[in-house]
């Protein structure tokens, strides 16, 4: 299953939004789509300890949000 997910939208976007894109993609095996500022998904994917894309998890960059 792919979900593709808007990054920069709701509280705490674009942080609350990756964690959970990452976990869900861990723990479901589920393929996680960002849509967003390719940057500040990167700078939260870093805060949330992944210095890479996981596999299963890949950014569609957007400069409007």
């Amino acid at each position: 299953m792919r979900i593709i997910m808007d990054a920069m939208g709701g509280d705490n976007a674009p942080q609350a939004i990756v964690q959970g894109a990452l976990d869900s993609a861990k723990e479901f095996g589920v393929h996680i789509i960002l849509v967003g500022r390719g940057e500040e998904i990167l700078t939260a994917m870093r805060r949330c300890g992944y210095e890479t894309l996981p596999e299963g998890v890949e950014i569609a960059h957007a400069d409007d949000v």
